[in-house]
C-alpha cells in the first residue's frame, strides 16, 4: 500500500505546481513513502473514524499558500460507513531540484450537510436515493470566496462547501449524466451500481475530476470514462461539463477523447492551466474560449493536454458522441467544426 501511495503523491504534486504557470513536461522527481495507517486530526483512532484515506485529488491554492489533499469514500469500496473528509497539509519542497519531503498533516475537515449530519462514504441504500452518500474524488478552492467545490462519483454530483466542510449548494447535475435505465419510464436512478441501467455514468465512474477558471466564474467537472449509453467500457470519449458557479447550473458539455479504451482505463483528474499572460487577459481568455486543462489518464503518464483549439475536447450538443474506438460515420472521433449531443 506504501509503496502506491508513494508514486501517486509525487506524481500529483508536480502536475498540481506545474498549473500555476508555464506549462512544461512534467517529470518524476521524488516520492514519499506515506504510513497508510496514518491518523488525521479529526480526533478519530481506527480505520472508520480517523485515518487519512489517501487521496483521491491533491490541490494547491495559489491564494492562500495550502495544499489540500481528498480523502476517498473510506476503506470497504462503499459497504462502509466513513465520514468523509479533505486534508490540508504541509509538504516541504526544494526550490532548485523540486524534491518534497517533511509531509505534515495540518487540519482535517469532515464533510456534512446542511445540519450537521457527515457526508458517508458507504453507498446509497435504497439505490434510487443519494442521500447523504457521498465519493469525493476532485477537489478545488475558490479563488474569491474560498469555500470548497468537490465532486461526487456517486451521483455524479458537484458540491460546495464553506471553510468548515459545511453544504451550501449542490449544483444541478444534467439529467443526460444520471445512471438509470432508459428504457423504462419514469427512468428510476440507480447511484450504488450498474445493475438495471442502460444510460448515464458507470458505477465508480462518475465526477473523477475537477478545474476552475483562474477567476472562479467556471467550473470543469469530467467524467471518469465513457457513459453506457456512449460505449461503456469500450467507449474513448468522457464527458467534461462546464458549470456557472454563480448559478450552479451546467452551461455545456465537451467531449473528450482518450487515447484508447481499455479494462482501468480513465481521465483521473483535471487541472485548469494557465495562460502565459497578465491575469486580466487570462480570465478573459477563459471566460470567453474555455482555457486549457492537464488530463492524466490512468494506465499512462500525466502527459495529455487538451485546449480550445486542441482535437480532444469538442462541445457536444447535435449528434450522438462516438461510442467505441475506430467507430466511423455519425459516430466518428470529435473533429474542428462538428458538434455533439448533450
Amino acid at each position: 500500500m506504501t509503496r502506491h501511495l508513494w508514486m501517486f503523491s509525487a506524481l500529483l504534486l508536480v502536475a498540481g505546481a506545474l498549473a500555476g504557470g508555464a506549462w512544461a513536461e512534467p517529470a518524476f522527481i521524488n516520492g514519499l513513502a506515506l504510513d497508510g495507517s496514518m491518523l488525521d486530526r479529526s480526533g478519530g483512532r481506527d480505520a472508520n473514524n480517523g485515518r487519512v484515506g489517501f487521496f483521491s485529488d491533491i490541490y494547491y491554492d495559489p491564494h492562500r499558500g495550502q495544499w489540500w489533499g481528498l480523502s476517498d469514500r473510506g476503506p470497504g469500496g462503499g459497504t462502509l460507513h466513513y465520514s468523509t473528509r479533505v486534508q490540508r497539509f504541509s509538504v516541504k519542497i526544494d526550490q532548485k531540484t523540486g524534491a518534497i519531503s517533511d509531509f505534515r498533516i495540518r487540519k482535517t475537515v469532515i464533510f456534512t450537510d446542511d445540519s450537521g449530519d457527515p457526508l458517508d462514504g458507504i453507498a446509497p441504500n435504497p439505490t434510487s436515493v443519494l442521500g447523504n452518500s457521498f465519493d469525493p474524488e476532485g477537489f478545488v478552492v475558490h479563488p474569491k470566496t474560498g469555500h470548497f467545490l468537490v465532486s461526487d462519483e456517486y451521483g455524479p454530483s458537484l458540491y460546495e462547501f464553506n471553510r468548515h466542510g459545511k453544504l451550501l449548494r449542490v449544483f444541478a447535475t444534467p439529467a443526460n449524466l444520471i445512471p438509470r435505465n432508459a428504457g423504462v419510464v419514469p427512468n428510476i436512478p440507480n447511484f450504488a451500481d450498474d445493475t438495471g441501467n442502460t444510460a448515464g455514468k458507470r458505477t465508480n465512474r462518475g465526477f473523477e475530476g475537477l478545474a476552475i477558471s483562474p477567476d472562479g466564474a467556471f467550473v470543469y467537472a469530467v467524467l471518469q470514462s465513457a457513459m453506457l449509453d456512449e460505449g461503456g467500457g469500450d467507449g474513448v470519449c468522457n464527458r467534461i461539463v462546464k458549470f456557472d458557479t454563480k448559478t450552479g447550473h451546467a452551461l455545456a458539455q465537451y467531449a473528450y477523447q482518450m487515447e484508447a479504451a481499455s479494462q482501468g482505463r480513465g481521465v483521473s483528474a483535471l487541472v485548469a492551466q494557465r495562460a502565459r499572460v497578465s491575469r486580466a487577459r487570462a480570465q478573459q481568455s477563459w471566460s470567453r474560449r474555455g482555457g486549457r486543462f492537464l488530463a492524466p489518464e490512468q494506465e499512462d503518464l500525466p502527459h495529455r493536454s487538451d485546449g480550445s483549439s486542441g482535437r480532444q475536447r469538442r462541445e457536444v450538443r447535435g449528434d450522438r458522441v462516438p461510442r467505441r474506438q475506430g467507430d466511423q460515420g455519425d459516430h466518428a472521433v470529435p473533429r474542428p467544426g462538428r458538434q455533439y449531443a448533450a
